[in-house]
């Protein structure tokens, strides 16, 4: 059970790969079709066109709080603390990160991603929170 706690870890890396992709698809598309110079292309250029700005703006997004998900992963696997309840936090925190994903590149209504968003920090506290106590006991 205990190298379970890699798969959802596993899949966090799937979803950087695939925004990675996407950003990447869409900063070379639109950067072709309107024409727009690579130089100009800058995480810094709040400038650019709002498909350019929200494809780097979710890449980043996914080394802020969910580094915070893969240090957890790590210390519940090396302290052999991995349950049923660390399983399912880590896959539902996995799961709200590819819905956060799914809204920041698509429709992008700010209200529904940071509603998914707060569940999911509410769930990585919540692990780190009973992983404190556990510690602490």
């Amino acid at each position: 059970m205990q190298q379970a706690i890699f798969y959802p870890v596993l899949a966090m890396v799937a979803l950087a790969v695939l925004v990675w992709m996407q950003m990447y698809v869409v900063r070379i598309g639109t950067a072709v079709r309107e024409r727009i110079p690579s130089e100009s292309i800058r995480p810094t250029n709040r400038d650019l066109p709002l498909a350019i700005v929200t494809s780097g703006d979710n890449w980043r997004n996914l080394f802020e709080a969910p580094t915070l998900f893969y240090v957890l992963a790590i210390i519940v696997f090396v302290l052999e603390r991995v349950d049923e309840a660390y399983l399912i936090g880590c896959w539902l925190y996995v799961a709200l990160r590819v819905l956060h994903s799914i809204v920041h590149v698509s429709y992008n209504k700010i209200m529904h991603r940071f509603i998914v968003y707060v569940v999911g920090c509410l769930v990585l506290w919540f692990m780190w929170a009973r992983l404190a106590l556990q510690l602490l006991a």
